[in-house]
């Protein structure tokens, strides 16, 4: 993809350096823009077909579904913060296998048995920000953008 000729690069590798005696964690976190893994794996529930009066619709409100659906949800989110970090040079999980959804929500629990808090809320704070954009980083792309039209237009 191109706009006006410069070829659209994806999104940079987020990193965060966490300081230890033994040697800093470096922690990277990409862009992740392909779920079609999750989705062989962990395809999306669907809600249970009822006929009533001879129509047939799906039941969205049944509470199997809605606990499946909830369940997928939050493994979907897993499943993101999992391969995002796995930009990390020579990151192994002990208790996560990519190929096994029950095993998704062990990232957390596993970084916060060797990190703090405050260290873990930065590994996500770099995964969150490697998919997707916050206030701050539109707020200085479009002052950016804005002042490069207002030099354009001074120049005339």
């Amino acid at each position: 993809m191109k706009i006006h000729g410069r070829k659209i690069e994806q999104k940079l590798i987020e990193v965060v350096v966490i300081p230890r005696r033994d040697g800093d964690l470096v922690f990277k976190a990409a862009p992740v823009t392909d779920l079609s893994d999750f989705e062989k794996l962990y395809p999306e529930p669907q809600p249970p077909v009822k006929l009533a009066k001879g129509v047939t619709s799906t039941d969205v409100n049944d509470a199997d579904y809605k606990t499946k659906h909830e369940h997928w949800t939050k493994s979907r989110g897993d499943f993101m913060f999992i391969k995002s970090l796995l930009a990390t040079d020579g990151l192994q999980f002990d208790t996560v296998d990519m190929s096994q959804p029950m095993t998704w929500a062990n990232w957390q629990t596993e970084l916060s048995t060797v990190l703090t808090t405050g260290e873990l809320s930065a590994v996500i704070d770099i995964i969150l920000e490697a998919n997707g954009l916050n206030d701050k980083k539109i707020e200085a792309a479009t002052k950016s953008f804005l002042a490069g039209q207002q030099a354009k237009q001074d120049g005339k």
